[in-house]
């Protein structure tokens, strides 16, 4: 596990943009996490490790959330209530990102 703040150097993310590093290192599920808030409220949090959908394999998996906390289902995101997305590639992460930062949910 190399720890979020090392995660973030792979995706494109907005400089206003606020990142911690939740990664889990000393439990059962090692796991890189990283937490991105954008200016205008929308979260996503990015996670890869032997648990996660993908992670085993060099994938990702995002849970991101709007500031309203609505549903993100037909939307850009495409997204149920309260469902996480795996198997996705830096380029499919980056596109989340954008798609938040812009608000355009």
């Amino acid at each position: 596990m190399n720890g979020g703040f090392k995660m973030k150097n792979l995706f494109t993310i907005p400089k206003n943009a606020k990142t911690t590093d939740k990664s889990e290192k000393g439990n059962t599920f090692k796991m890189d996490r990283l937490f991105i808030e954008f200016e205008n409220g929308n979260t996503i949090s990015i996670i890869k490790g032997e648990y996660s959908y993908g992670g085993p394999e060099g994938f990702y998996e995002i849970m991101p959330d709007d500031s309203k906390k609505r549903c993100l289902e037909n939307t850009p995101l495409e997204l149920d209530c309260d469902t996480v997305k795996g198997w996705l590639t830096i380029e499919d992460v980056n596109q989340y990102i954008k798609i938040l930062n812009e608000g355009s949910i």
